[in-house]
């Protein structure tokens, strides 16, 4: 099952020390969620705030505090024998060490990531280089080939780390 971690804004113009203001987002003020969802159902989510930051929430030893709250959004979820759960996210939740530790957990990780922090391995950094339009690169971000790291060249480079993989696999597509 697929599932999808992030923010979201609860629209609020009142007084409160605990709402954000984001002029370029579509709800420009309100109180600030962080959620894992499917399919328009919210499964759980954690409340931040603008004073008090993360409410409720187990840092982890390793991860940053939003970090900290995707691993703890993953917990929450049901696990049954039946269900194999892998969570996307966008380059604002996705580390290195946080896909390893989701992995750990039995859930697959997959999502784009920043090359100018520490979210994208640096032992890649030599194969970060301009490559061909369309095409992909990469290898294994980690020394127990657990997190995949990929660069695809569209109108600009985006970047990938994943727990969804075989090594050995290679996908081909064209684009129109």
């Amino acid at each position: 099952m697929n599932v999808t971690v992030d923010g979201m804004m609860i629209r609020f113009g009142g007084c409160s020390h605990h709402t954000y203001r984001m002029p370029s987002k579509p709800i420009t003020e309100g109180y600030k969620v962080f959620a894992l969802c499917d399919i328009g159902y919210t499964y759980s989510w954690v409340f931040a705030s603008r004073s008090d930051s993360f409410a409720g929430l187990e840092l982890q030893k390793h991860l940053t505090p939003t970090g900290s709250t995707v691993f703890q959004l993953a917990s929450s979820l049901p696990y049954t024998s039946g269900f194999h759960f892998n969570i996307y996210m966008d380059n604002y939740f996705a580390s290195q060490q946080l896909m390893i530790m989701l992995r750990d957990l039995g859930i697959g990780a997959c999502g784009t990531a920043q090359v100018n922090g520490s979210a994208f391995p640096p032992d890649l950094e030599d194969k970060r280089k301009n490559i061909p339009w369309n095409e992909v690169c990469g290898g294994s971000a980690d020394p127990g080939r657990k997190v995949l790291g990929l660069q695809w060249e569209d109108n600009r480079s985006v970047h990938f780390l994943s727990t969804i993989h075989k090594l050995e696999e290679r996908v081909v597509s064209e684009r129109k």
